[in-house]
């Protein structure tokens, strides 16, 4: 174990990130046992990587019990329409909480029923430019309450939301090999809040009843979301949900490290299709970022599985305890995002996100650094040192310090971090 953690791996950026990962799926397979689990469904696109990570972890595993795992493609758009209910009796509160100031045709882009756009617009006696224009607040949008008014939309609505709904419900099935879908389903995902989950617990829920459950698995957790008794969730490497749990100022730190790293080779699911002659299909949208992902995401997840895989078989081995096992992650996760390489800073200002509900656009991680005036660093650590304006540490924060405030902060900022982030390597806790 000392060689492996030692061991030079050819400056592969973040590289680290796989002890956190593996304690992360060796913590899922003790969860999947414990809850005597016989399926789980990994959701896409981070879950790609995961379940890979998962299949071997199993494949180490001598005479125990093997879960058997499935790739489910699913993102909050393509899982949104099929959640909701009748339309009178919809607010659209999952989108409307977070997105508020966005376009009708934003609005029908995260329902996937941008494709009757010119219908609508026509109907409401408007260009589809107009659609476009955003709102400053939709939801009371006099036009958007047009529109949920027009009887091809409401078709649209109600036509879709149970074609989708039963297409859905034949490819969990097909997943999972059964004529029936079964009571409870065990999901896995990065995180953060669970919103993927959140809808396929109601629209599980319509299908199976009120003893419908769903048990999600997540690398980490920082809010609650739909949470309930039937549609639980649990952040295994870290989560605030329920207080902070050991090592999470560490592996919080710059959570977009695991979105990037996790990013699948596919485009994002929209619907879903179902025929008598072909079954269910998945449309998904265009992979627009290929170059990106052929050149900087490929080559690192290819080397992270590399790594993971070596670990994963001296672990067999090595018998660390758990809270052995998260002393090791938190000090290979916290070298990443406290004393990163100028080659990782490189690599994660060369890669993008794009969104895909609610609002629709790239966005990259920064930029090349700049040199600030000194008077700019004493306002900028003045208003740190009184918690000022949190909001502005942005995905990074110890970047955004180093960068902006006056020498030395970043490294008060790595202690402060570290020291609360501190367990006990017997028992993890903190």
């Amino acid at each position: 174990m000392n060689e492996l953690v030692k061991k030079k791996d050819g400056d592969v950026p973040f590289i680290d990130i796989c002890y956190g990962l593996y304690l992360f799926v060796d913590r899922l397979y003790k969860i999947l046992i414990q809850r005597k689990a016989e399926d789980v469904l990994f959701f896409a696109r981070e879950g790609q990587l995961l379940k890979e990570m998962f299949d071997f972890y199993q494949s180490t595993l001598v005479d125990e019990k093997k879960i058997k795992s499935h790739y489910l493609k699913v993102s909050r758009r393509s899982t949104f329409l099929l959640s909701l209910g009748p339309l009178h009796q919809e607010g659209f509160d999952v989108l409307f909480r977070q997105y508020r100031r966005i376009s009708i045709l934003d609005f029908l882009k995260s329902l996937d029923l941008v494709d009757s756009a010119e219908l609508f617009a026509r109907e409401m006696g408007v260009g589809v430019d107009t659609l476009a224009e955003v709102s400053s607040d939709l939801p009371t949008d006099k036009r958007f309450l047009k529109m949920l008014q027009l009887p091809a939309f409401q078709d649209a609505y109600e036509s879709q939301r149970l074609e989708r709904s039963f297409a859905f419900s034949e490819y969990v099935k097909s997943l999972l090999g059964a004529t029936e879908l079964p009571t409870d389903l065990h999901v896995v995902d990065v995180g953060w809040k669970g919103s993927i989950q959140d809808n396929v617990y109601h629209w599980f829920s319509k299908e199976k009843g009120s003893g419908a459950k769903v048990h999600g698995y997540y690398v980490g957790l920082i809010a609650p979301g739909a949470t309930t008794a039937e549609n639980t969730k649990a952040g295994l490497l870290f989560s605030s949900t329920e207080g902070r749990t050991p090592g999470f100022h560490v592996f919080n730190e710059n959570r977009s490290l695991y979105e990037v790293i996790l990013h699948a080779d596919h485009g994002s699911a929209r619907r879903y299709i179902f025929s008598k002659s072909a079954g269910v299909s998945v449309i998904e949208d265009e992979v627009t970022d290929a170059a990106m992902i052929a050149e900087f995401i490929r080559p690192v997840s290819r080397d992270l599985m590399v790594k993971f895989k070596k670990l994963a078989v001296t672990m067999s081995a090595a018998k660390l305890s758990d809270g052995e096992l998260l002393k090791l992650a938190m000090s290979r996760h916290g070298r990443m995002v406290f004393n990163p390489t100028k080659k990782e800073i490189e690599w994660i200002f060369s890669v993008s996100h794009v969104e895909n509900f609610g609002v629709f656009e790239e966005s990259s991680f920064g930029g090349e650094e700049k040199s600030v005036p000194f008077l700019k660093k004493i306002k900028f650590t003045w208003n740190l040192v009184l918690l000022r304006r949190p909001s502005q540490l942005g995905f990074w924060p110890w970047l955004t310090i180093r960068r902006n405030a006056v020498p030395g902060m970043a490294s008060v900022y790595e202690f402060v971090r570290i020291r609360q982030s501190r367990v006990n390597p017997e028992n993890g806790a903190g």
